[in-house]
């Protein structure tokens, strides 16, 4: 495209994916190439391309340094592209609801509804990153695919003769958003969409994964597919709800062989959070002392007491 300079602005097409701009500036008979960073684009939202991250208030650009392609001497030029604007959304700092492992499915159909491709692949969640797993994977003739993360060398190859591959993906320590592409011949989709804030994962508009509502679905063109279009869906198919308990007597005895004080340590399976708790009876009652909680994520144990003849109580 040709951009008249004297127009403060200008308006063009840009498919959802990876990419780049490259702008040649011509001067007294002197061109300059200016290629600005490499961005993420998904339905008119821009992300960081080298970093992975979301555009914020404390990283609100993205760089790079270009020489130019001919050695002629032509000095590098720095670059950047920035957020100027933004929307402030509220994200929760803990979710009772944590994903273990997603599960992903992908068909690519031509424009009259006939199939064409398609790919399955498993995602296990761990501490630092995504272990990934490509399940299934079928096309309308011999041919490979690839199966990749946007924002990182992540990538699983396979094809109809051998479907099943690995890889991984690590966290970055920074909010980001999570995207793999299925890339069947010349074709490209988006077949996962995770976004992290605060360490959870939420969907498109920072909807979270619940166990009422556990998945994202997408139907949509798929750039210079002549008509084709891909239908995605991606779920969490099961979530941390493992939760291990042991509790144990004090040696402290008083007459009668009564117990004064009871304690109870709790663990989740994976290690990710414990509770320890006291408990000693009165005339009256009883008395719940928290000792200890640990956790990952910044989070708040509650106790609850349930009665057939009193009200429910909690203990914070």
């Amino acid at each position: 495209m040709q951009w008249d300079l004297s127009t403060s602005s200008y308006t063009f097409n840009y498919p959802n994916g990876a990419g780049d701009f490259n702008f040649y500036l011509s001067v007294s008979d002197t061109n300059y190439d200016f290629e600005y960073p490499t961005i993420f684009i998904d339905n008119g939202e821009v992300f960081h391309f080298s970093n992975y991250g979301l555009f914020s208030p404390d990283h609100p650009c993205s760089y790079s340094d270009v020489e130019d392609f001919c050695d002629d001497g032509v000095p590098k030029n720095n670059q950047s592209i920035c957020c100027n604007n933004f929307i402030y959304v509220d994200i929760p700092d803990y979710s009772q609801e944590i994903c273990e492992i997603y599960k992903s499915e992908t068909n690519i159909k031509s424009e009259d509804g006939n199939f064409m491709a398609s790919l399955n692949a498993t995602f296990y969640v761990f501490m630092e990153g995504l272990n990934i797993s490509v399940t299934n994977f079928k096309s309308f003739r011999d041919d490979n695919y690839k199966f990749m993360c946007m924002l990182s060398d992540t990538s699983c190859t396979g094809d109809n003769s051998n479907p099943f591959s690995n890889c991984s993906f690590t966290f970055p320590t920074n909010d980001f958003r999570f995207d793999m592409s299925f890339i069947f011949e010349h074709y490209s989709t988006l077949a996962t969409k995770l976004i992290r804030r605060n360490k959870i994962f939420f969907k498109e508009g920072n909807i979270p994964f619940t166990q009422a509502d556990p998945c994202w679905n997408q139907t949509s063109p798929i750039p210079f597919g002549k008509g084709t279009k891909s239908e995605t869906k991606f779920c969490c198919t099961k979530f941390k709800t493992a939760v291990t308990s042991t509790a144990s007597s004090s040696t402290t005895v008083i007459p009668g062989s009564k117990c004064s004080k009871y304690s109870s340590k709790t663990n989740v399976t994976d290690g990710s959070s414990s509770f320890i708790a006291n408990y000693r009876f009165n005339d009256t009652g009883l008395i719940v002392e928290i000792i200890d909680y640990k956790s990952y994520t910044t989070s708040t144990v509650q106790l609850e007491a349930y009665s057939k003849d009193l009200f429910s109580q909690t203990c914070r």
